[in-house]
């Protein structure tokens, strides 16, 4: 009798070595699909957060590259507008000669105003020369790394994506194997038992 239960005992045994896995070994590789898929998710959202950064950053230095280059025009203009005739206004009366004693405190304000003139334009061409490097330097560079980031960006999703399917049918496929598997292990106990 003893004999017999032992025998039964090891057909159970190996018959649920058999057996379907048990329903926590699927639920794990289901959590582990989902696992992989919010790491995923996540990714794109810190990538995307990381864009919408460089999007603020670029558009600051697009602001201030168009006020920079607003100011150098209006500079130049309102220096055009004053012209250099305006230094002639301090010589009233053209018979004096410009060398003369008298005339020397009006020489130092159109030659402090010529000054001026031409220190402002110098400005100007400075604050239009920045202008023309923030776009060159900073925005050209970021507008760039946004269009390859974007491609990536894609890119990196459409790969993801066909691999968690990949990864899904691989796993459907595994475990349709061991079913099958399972299946004809069962048929053979079957077998050597009916022998």
């Amino acid at each position: 009798k003893k004999m017999e239960q032992r025998r039964r005992r090891q057909a159970a045994e190996e018959e649920a070595a058999y057996a379907e896995p048990p329903p926590t070994a699927l639920c794990l590789a289901h959590l582990c699909d989902v696992h992989i898929a919010e790491h995923f998710s996540a990714v794109c959202k810190m990538v995307e957060a990381g864009r919408e950064s460089v999007r603020a950053i670029a558009a600051f230095f697009k602001g201030l590259a168009a006020i920079e280059d607003t100011y150098a025009k209006g500079v130049n203009s309102l220096c055009a507008s004053a012209g250099p005739s305006a230094g002639d206004l301090f010589f009233p009366f053209k018979w004096w000669s410009r060398t003369d004693d008298t005339l020397e405190e009006f020489t130092t304000v159109a030659t402090a105003w010529r000054t001026t003139r031409s220190e402002i334009q110098k400005r100007s061409t400075h604050h239009s020369a920045l202008s023309l490097a923030l776009g060159t330097y900073i925005l050209t560079p970021l507008t760039t790394h946004l269009q390859e980031t974007e491609l990536a960006k894609k890119t990196t999703i459409a790969a993801g994506e066909k691999h968690l399917a990949d990864l899904k049918r691989v796993r459907s496929d595994v475990q349709k194997a061991k079913t099958r598997y399972y299946r004809e292990c069962k048929l053979k106990e079957e077998c050597e038992r009916a022998v």
